[in-house]
């Protein structure tokens, strides 16, 4: 959750940010009035008597009420876990924080150098070089993975698709348990079907998982290229692994090889 969700889905502005924290953790509000730029003003650690709670307190109390209740009251492993989907506030605050932080830090250098007159675009200058660095490598990577996975589950789903359908090997109608897969959100959608998150623990969870429903999950799609625990347990043979058989999974014309990273398993143990 620190490092996959906080800190490389926002380099290099979450490092700068989470380090601001730490500050913004202590800061007080500067007194009413005090200029833009006046080093005492943009002190991270200033406590003047009778300042008011700095507003960002009751984010950054959300903030960590969320990053522990996420780790430790839904402590299921997964490759895409509860924390991902519950940290948009936290980003909000990790920005804030950097902007603070690079801000604090001009107004310190100004003031060690004697500067004369305010460089308050300075700090913000230094946040939106990040912002773009960020945009311009990830977004297009996420951006095309994206259309991958909608090509990706536009096939499963013909492939998953009724009874007589030229390119299905599975009615899904006639499995009325949900599928155990590693894009449960992505087969939902494409196939509107129910769908449970892939816990990335071993296989007698995935088999205790699939038992705790009625009727029992019988189904499960994983990514071949997932970097968990399965399906490498699977594939390498391990304790309880026959309990899962494989399913051939068509090409499908309209998508060509869009199948081809995915493996599909009938659960087979009681």
């Amino acid at each position: 959750n620190l490092t996959s969700v906080l800190l490389l889905l926002g380099v290099p502005l979450s490092v700068v940010g989470l380090i601001g924290l730490v500050p913004v953790a202590r800061r007080r509000a500067g007194p009413a009035g005090s200029a833009v730029g006046d080093p005492a003003a943009a002190d991270p650690v200033a406590d003047p008597a009778g300042a008011d709670p700095d507003p960002l307190r009751p984010l950054l109390v959300f903030s960590v009420i969320t990053f522990l209740v996420a780790s430790l009251v839904f402590p299921v492993s997964t490759t895409w876990g509860t924390f991902l989907h519950a940290a948009g506030a936290i980003h909000v605050l990790l920005v804030i924080s950097a902007l603070l932080l690079l801000d604090a830090a001009i107004a310190w250098v100004g003031a060690r150098r004697g500067w004369t007159k305010h460089v308050a675009w300075l700090g913000a200058t230094f946040a939106i070089a990040g912002s773009v660095l960020f945009t311009a490598l990830v977004l297009p990577t996420d951006g095309a993975a994206a259309r991958t996975n909608a090509t990706r589950y536009a096939a499963l789903a013909a492939a998953f698709g009724p009874a007589g359908s030229p390119d299905s090997v599975v009615d899904l109608a006639a499995e009325p348990g949900p599928v155990i897969t590693d894009f449960p959100i992505w087969f939902s959608e494409a196939t509107r079907h129910h769908a449970l998150a892939l816990p990335n623990e071993s296989i007698d969870s995935i088999l205790s998982l699939a038992r705790s429903f009625d009727p029992p999950a019988r189904l499960l799609v994983v990514g071949a290229s997932n970097g968990g625990v399965f399906p490498a347990t699977i594939l390498n043979g391990d304790p309880g692994s026959d309990c899962f058989v494989p399913i051939e999974l068509p090409d499908i014309p309209a998508y060509p090889g869009a199948l081809d990273d995915v493996l599909a398993f009938r659960i087979r143990c009681p």
